[in-house]
């Protein structure tokens, strides 16, 4: 019969019905016994099959009608791999089944085999819904230890806190009041492996009302993990907890107790950074109010002025930490440097939130400090690809405050911001640079090579809007820009010729030299018109008619401008890559032509007139004329 109901339930067909059917044939197990006469209690029934091979639905049905089967409780019979009847009836909640093993002297301490974890705690762990609190209050009745941890360090109460039900408030109730005063402080501050108290489980998982009773019950609010943490680093590390932080302190005044608001992890973060990192305006308010110290650095260097700084989308929380700094009368270090040397407002402009900016050196933000690279916030404006004229408000600002900027000092490349300016191709950086002061005496033009070290052209960049007045819009939106992408080498082209035109203005004198490197930029990124791509007469003419609007600019610096703008007609997306390059080679063939004549001469040993080498150059094509001034320089400097 025992072969029968094994093989029923591992095959679960017709389990039940022939479950049922050996009941109501009166059929009762009968322990084997040993020559002592002792029950053999090493053997596997079907109890244990169930619970192994059984997944459908009525388990529970079926667990309960095999007892009435095997409904000898003296006898817990065990498997091959120590599980026991008893082991069964707790995990699934059989509290009747369970209480007459009890009866018979059953350990309720005993371990569960295969995991090191005390029955209890097993129970705990299941999900067994309402069926948890009874066999639990079984095992504390007849004598569970609730304290007792697994190789893991968990305990019983550690495990609940876990749980994502209902009857968590209950069941920690249950266990707390198993024990006494003494019992229960030891209970509720127990650490695990990681050093989490259920404290520290019960924030993690959100469970308000049992992080209270934790906290009335005599949970200490600053035992620390193993990472480090508190409960409070726990709670500031998510960011939707600010109503739970504002009760946390609550709870903390009406127990009367004192929560350590600065300790840092094993990162060195307090909880402010983590708050700050989340971006949680209300948590940080908190934490200040309740006197965080603004100032701490972790440990990468890091105050929470420089978390603040990394973000930009983090304008607005800037404003509420000056805000809050100044009604608390607290001090904050604004130009400590972190570990690679920055202060604040060298990430606030790595960043690229003007806004951000501007609030630092608004609040004595030194502009004259380098980071560990010898980079000055200048310089990284200038080399950063970043939309908006932030040279413009950076020097007009400090400009306000009569704080002094060093323009044209040197970083450790020995570049000038001037010269990042011309590499980052940034026409109304190099304008505002200029007009406030910069040296074009010792300016060296940067080459091609020269970007790829401190400077990039970048299509994001160069589409600025050439917003003239403080707006709030400053940002990185390039996901227009694939719409009129033409206008990105345009916007090149135009930029370098605007370049030479701003230098030579402030008494800049263009060489050979100079001209070879800037025809390089065109060469690099290819700012030529291309005979691989074919267009219509419709969209020639329309090249035509937007050139012609272009040439009546008198200055290229107005070329730029309506080239970075979103006012020229948008060309079919089949032929904007062409007629972009059409236009750039339009637009600069007199710069080439211009600079190629000598060369020209050169290489021809001047037998013709120059009338006749103006006929020819004006066939040739700017990569033709390039190649030209590459020759002559090249025969220059063999001879």
């Amino acid at each position: 019969m025992d072969w029968i109901l094994m093989k029923s339930i591992k095959r679960s067909l017709w389990s039940e019905e022939i479950v049922e059917f050996v009941i109501r044939s009166g059929y009762k197990d009968e322990p084997d016994l040993d020559e002592d006469g002792k029950p053999l209690l090493r053997r596997t029934t079907a109890v244990h099959q169930i619970d192994k091979w059984h997944w459908c639905a009525p388990k529970i049905e079926v667990l309960k009608n095999l007892f009435k089967i095997y409904d000898k409780f003296q006898v817990n019979y065990t498997d091959e791999l120590g599980y026991t009847h008893f082991h069964v009836a707790c995990i699934y909640g059989l509290d009747d089944v369970a209480e007459k093993f009890l009866e018979l002297g059953q350990d309720p301490n005993c371990l569960v085999p295969g995991t090191g974890n005390s029955m209890l705690y097993c129970v705990a762990a299941a999900h067994l819904g309402c069926a948890t609190e009874p066999i639990i209050r079984l095992l504390l009745k007849y004598g569970a230890d609730p304290s007792q941890a697994n190789e893991d360090g968990s305990t019983s109460l550690h495990v609940i806190c876990q749980r994502r039900n209902c009857t968590i408030h209950s069941l920690i109730l249950m266990l707390l009041e198993s024990v006494d005063e003494v019992q229960q402080t030891f209970l509720i501050n127990a650490q695990d492996k990681w050093g989490d108290t259920p404290l520290h489980l019960s924030l993690k998982y959100h469970h308000v009302k049992e992080f209270e009773l934790l906290l009335r019950r005599g949970a200490n609010p600053n035992s620390v993990n193993t990472k480090g943490q508190t409960p409070l680093h726990i709670l500031c590390e998510k960011n939707q907890r600010a109503n739970l932080l504002k009760l946390f302190f609550k709870l903390i005044d009406e127990i009367e107790k004192t929560v350590e608001i600065d300790v840092r992890d094993n990162e060195g973060n307090t909880p402010l950074h983590l708050a700050i990192s989340g971006g949680n305006a209300k948590m940080v308010q908190w934490l200040l109010i309740r006197g965080a110290d603004p100032s701490l650095a972790n440990a990468e260097g890091l105050t929470p002025l420089h978390i603040i700084c990394q973000r930009f989308e983090n304008r607005d929380l800037l404003k509420l930490f000056f805000k809050l700094i100044d009604e608390i009368e607290k001090t904050v270090r604004i130009d400590v440097r972190d570990n690679e040397g920055n202060t604040p407002l060298h990430l606030a402009i790595f960043s690229g939130n003007a806004l951000m900016v501007k609030s630092l050196l608004r609040r004595g933000a030194d502009p004259s400090l380098a980071n560990a690279e010898g980079l000055p916030p200048l310089h990284l404006i200038a080399r950063r690809n970043i939309l908006g004229d932030m040279i413009r408000i950076f020097l007009s600002i400090n400009g306000e405050r009569q704080q002094t900027v060093r323009i044209d000092a040197r970083e450790n490349l020995g570049r000038t911001a001037l010269e990042w300016a011309v590499a980052s191709c940034l026409p109304m950086a190099v304008k505002s640079l200029l007009d406030c002061g910069a040296d074009v005496s010792s300016f060296v033009f940067p080459t091609p090579s020269d970007c790829d070290v401190y400077g990039n052209i970048n299509r994001g960049r160069l589409l600025d809007d050439l917003d003239d007045d403080d707006s709030d819009d400053d940002n990185f939106d390039n996901f227009a820009l694939d719409k009129i992408c033409y206008l990105t080498k345009l916007a090149a082209a135009t930029g370098l010729l605007a370049i030479v035109e701003l230098l030579e203005t402030r008494g800049y004198i263009m060489n050979g030299d100079d001209a070879l490197k800037l025809m390089g930029f065109f060469d690099k990124y290819g700012l030529y018109e291309s005979t691989d791509f074919l267009t219509s007469k419709e969209v020639d003419d329309l090249v035509d008619s937007i050139f012609e609007e272009i040439a009546e600019n008198p200055k290229y610096m107005d070329d730029y401008k309506l080239a970075s703008s979103y006012k020229l007609p948008e060309l079919p997306q089949e032929s904007r890559e062409a007629c972009s390059l059409r236009l750039c080679e339009k637009i600069s063939t007199k710069f080439f032509r211009d600079w190629a004549l000598d060369p020209f001469l050169q290489l021809i040993h001047y037998r013709l007139p120059i009338e006749c080498c103006g006929m020819i150059m004006e066939e040739l094509k700017n990569k033709d004329l390039f190649n030209i001034c590459l020759a002559a320089a090249g025969r220059s400097s063999r001879q």
